[in-house]
């Protein structure tokens, strides 16, 4: 449903309904595993339940999440809205259920061991391998960014970002990412870099991406369609309520281990996707790139 004023349609994943001592509430569940909040998701939510109250029910939000994803529920709850917020992590919800064992709680704890919301707090010893070899993949991974890479981006999406290095770390800490980006002036952006995955290989990636506050949003998502039509390996993702309107190319490194040089193969892998990518532009000189 779509309240007025909204941009996009709400659909919480859960919806619960149930009384206490007669008082009726209202409880949204969201959950993340391998995303944070789509655009205003929360706000969105927090403004439905609102809507219950005039109806005498107690409202609550309930926002679970895989990965570390805080929020303060005085930047989507007005003041006049008087719903209760809770945030709690998978893995809390993992260490809560095994206090409580039974038949089906253990069918339970299984499933989400499978899909890893088993969150460890213990150092095993790869994770010390990986710590103490940090900077040598930051190194490997600044090497397939650079160099030829570095400069096509340059040369048809803009210039460098500023604090480069210090925004693929904080990629790396909140979205399990390790990119270099571009940003244009019609509000869209080019990165190119590593996605860390759940699987047993990240994956090697190029995505052009949208604000949904650009002026021209609706004029580059049809860009984008026109793209996905003349490149069907690209993957489209202009549908979606919760993250910003894209198109990308992922590939596993795995293709790239048979490589003798893995850098340069990764290089030119770039350079080829970079070349489909700048179709884009040519073919739609008028969406204010901001560059030659």
């Amino acid at each position: 449903m779509q309240l007025a004023g909204h941009e996009t349609s709400s659909r919480p994943d859960m919806v619960i309904h149930f009384t206490i001592d007669d008082h009726h509430h209202l409880l949204f569940i969201e959950n993340k595993l391998g995303s944070q909040e789509g655009f205003l998701q929360l706000s969105r939510y927090s403004d439905h339940l609102r809507t219950y109250q005039d109806s005498g029910y107690k409202t609550h939000l309930l926002y679970i999440t895989k990965y570390h994803d805080p929020k303060d529920s005085k930047a989507f709850i007005a003041a006049d809205n008087n719903a209760s917020f809770k945030q709690l992590r998978w893995y809390e919800v993992y260490n809560w259920l095994k206090l409580n064992r039974n038949a089906f709680i253990d069918k339970v704890l299984e499933y989400m061991e499978e899909i890893q919301l088993n969150e460890t707090r213990r150092f095993v010893p790869q994770d010390i391998y990986a710590i103490q070899n940090m900077q040598r993949l930051v190194s490997m991974m600044d090497s397939c960014l650079g160099g030829a890479v570095e400069e096509t981006l340059r040369t048809n999406f803009g210039p460098l970002e500023r604090q480069y290095q210090r925004e693929r770390f904080v990629q790396l800490r909140d979205n399990w990412r390790y990119m270099t980006r571009r940003y244009i002036p019609n509000e869209s952006v080019v990165s190119i870099g590593f996605y860390i995955t759940e699987g047993e290989y990240p994956l090697v990636s190029i995505m052009y991406e949208v604000s949904r506050k650009s002026e021209r949003f609706d004029e580059i998502v049809g860009a984008m369609k026109v793209f996905i039509s003349k490149h069907p390996d690209w993957t489209n993702e202009t549908d979606s309520d919760d993250d910003p309107p894209h198109i990308c190319y992922d590939i596993s490194l795995l293709q790239f281990l048979l490589e003798e040089d893995h850098i340069s193969s990764i290089q030119k892998w770039f350079l080829d996707k970079l070349i489909e990518l700048t179709d884009i532009k040519v073919t739609n000189p008028q969406l204010g790139w901001g560059i030659n």
